[in-house]
């Protein structure tokens, strides 16, 4: 990865402390030299059912799986 170059992750959380009870569709990114930095977005969107969440990632994302060790609010990440 160069320098100028980031990765876009889209975590899907359900249950947040933020919103209670639905699910939640965050970006984030991976920036700089060897994933270096992480940065949030401030915007999220916000939905009744895992389904419509997983309509709000844009198209062309694959799904990643919630690792172990992950906030048990996380449900799934997808790669841009």
């Amino acid at each position: 990865m160069k320098e100028n170059e980031r990765i876009t992750f889209w975590t899907i959380y359900h249950d947040p402390a933020d919103y209670p009870g639905k699910f939640v569709v965050r970006a984030q990114w991976i920036t700089g030299k060897r994933g270096s930095g992480i940065q949030h977005s401030p915007h999220c969107t916000v939905h009744d059912t895992l389904d419509d969440a997983r309509a709000a990632v844009p198209p062309g994302c694959f799904p990643l799986p919630a690792m172990a060790g992950d906030d048990a609010v996380i449900v799934e990440s997808w790669m841009q």
